[in-house]
């Protein structure tokens, strides 16, 4: 019972903690894919998946008939992610255990439920909380096909140990291809622990089955490369990014740093367990987004949330260094730790404000939910807005689709398909209000200008309202004269 119940403690905590809140930050763009894709029959969702998102199709299998279930709200499409990360407490604590101490563990536990970042990716609904989870675990059970050899030398044991971790492995590149560095960080683990050739064989054996599974996934997935194209080569700014990402804000920086260090020189002076949590943890934290960082140089690929899944192995080492506290002055440990938590709290905050996320895609539907009118007409004048109207479909049901000539699901894409010029002339014949839905960035593309013109020459130029809102703005316009007989055939006025 005992063994269990720091593992259950930590995984309620992070649980709850993520739970809190959760319905307060407004979906985004990235979400409303999510809802987007589960809300598709299946071969809608295979015909999309050939064009686009492959790599994120496990999640959306899994998010299906949750969704089908539980439905849209925020709090339903989320809870999957928080109950993974909760997950991955457990194999935090777990891990902690088995490399360190009972007090390392427990702490870890606690530092890893209050962590910004975890709770950040644990409301948010998208695959990364889970290719974490999976990441942990199979990081456990590489420490038990360790240990297992160590202790009993039992080949049947250390078989099966190893046999989760070739699965394990399968689920982090299903849901994240780049979790895969995971491999070259393991790999580093057991050379500097010098574990028996016998092991060394047996976990490549593990890690080549589970990379054969993967190969026609990994190899189709290459064909959607034009998905990151508009990425960037790493920057100064992009690094301290990826810093603060990691520590979960500015003010936890040079603190979670410091620890970190006193945690890997407490380990290397004492006899560690093996592997120990410096072994195993450095090469986590560090080689998968210094690999990305690197690479991107050449085909840029990096995303901070691209390497979530070394968050935990930053919470093992800053565990340790609190708990090597505590050898100074036994209450230490305890009043660093309140310290700590402290500093996560404005953090904590933060992340559940609406307006939290890269656009408030609620606000938008708000605007239009209140205000719209039956008949009324909705243009979509930037890129990816029709997208972002699958987050909070219900605000925009009564609206008509000015510009669409294939929906989302039947282009087996996520904007749809639009129509021609002339196409939509002949539709703003048929409206007397307009919603004109733009990205509200700096400098508009020439289509959006076109688009614009259009509905000023079919006489819809009177504007009833602007709304901008983070991410994008929000025009409502009417008739000031009777449409263009020209261009609609003569049809009466509106």
């Amino acid at each position: 019972m005992r063994t269990c119940a720091v593992p259950a403690f930590a995984a309620a905590m992070t649980l709850v903690i993520a739970l809190l809140g959760i319905s307060g930050p407004s979906f985004w763009l990235d979400e409303a894919a999510t809802i987007s894709m589960t809300g598709r029959s299946l071969p809608d969702l295979e015909r999309a998946v050939h064009r686009l998102d492959l790599v994120h199709l496990a999640y959306y299998l899994i998010m299906k008939p949750w969704v089908a279930v539980f439905g849209e709200s925020e709090l339903a499409v989320r809870v999957p992610s928080a109950v993974a990360m909760a997950a991955g407490a457990a194999g935090v604590v777990a891990l902690g255990r088995r490399c360190g101490s009972d007090a390392t563990a427990l702490v870890a536990g606690i530092c890893y439920a209050t962590s910004v970042t975890v709770t950040r990716y644990a409301q948010e609904a998208r695959p990364f909380a889970m290719v974490t989870a999976a990441a942990v675990l199979a990081t456990y059970l590489l420490v038990r096909a360790v240990q297992a050899t160590e202790k009993t030398g039992t080949r049947d044991r250390r078989r099966i140990w190893l046999t989760g971790y070739a699965v394990a492995l399968v689920l982090v590149g299903l849901f994240n291809i780049f979790g895969l560095l995971l491999v070259a960080a393991h790999a580093i683990t057991l050379l500097w622990t010098r574990v028996e050739p016998c092991l060394l064989r047996r976990w490549l054996a593990a890690t080549a089955a589970a990379l054969v599974v993967l190969a026609p996934f990994v190899i189709a997935s290459q064909t959607q490369k034009a998905q990151v194209a508009s990425l960037q080569k790493p920057t100064a700014v992009m690094t301290w990014s990826l810093v603060r990402f990691m520590a979960g804000g500015e003010r936890l920086i040079l603190v979670l740093t410091a620890l970190m260090v006193i945690g890997v020189i407490a380990g290397r002076l004492q006899r560690p367990r093996t592997p120990g949590l410096a072994a195993l943890a450095l090469p986590w934290l560090f080689f998968p987004p210094v690999f990305l960082l690197s690479a991107s140089f050449v085909q840029p690929m990096f995303r901070t949330r691209y390497v979530l899944l070394c968050v935990p192995a930053l919470v093992l080492l800053v565990a340790a260094g609190l708990v090597a506290l505590g050898q100074l002055w036994r209450p230490l440990t305890a009043v660093a730790l309140v310290a700590v938590l402290a500093l996560t709290v404005p953090g904590q905050l933060e992340i559940r404000k609406q307006d939290e996320r890269i656009d408030d895609l609620r606000a938008a539907a708000d605007i239009v939910r209140e205000r719209a009118m039956p008949g009324d007409g909705v243009l979509f004048l930037a890129r990816h807005q029709r997208w972002r109207t699958a987050a909070y479909a219900d605000a925009y049901k009564g609206l008509t689709d000015l510009m669409v000539r294939k929906t989302p699901a039947k282009a087996a894409n996520l904007d749809g398909e639009d129509v021609n010029p002339a196409v939509l002339a002949t539709r703003l014949c048929n409206v007397g209000r307009v919603w004109l839905m733009d990205g509200g960035g700096a400098r508009q593309p020439p289509w959006v200008r076109n688009r614009e013109n259009l509905v000023q020459r079919m006489g819809l130029d009177v504007t009833l309202g602007v709304w901008r809102y983070k991410g994008g703005s929000i025009k409502l316009v009417t008739r000031s004269r009777p449409a263009d007989a020209g261009v609609c055939g003569g049809s009466p006025p509106i």
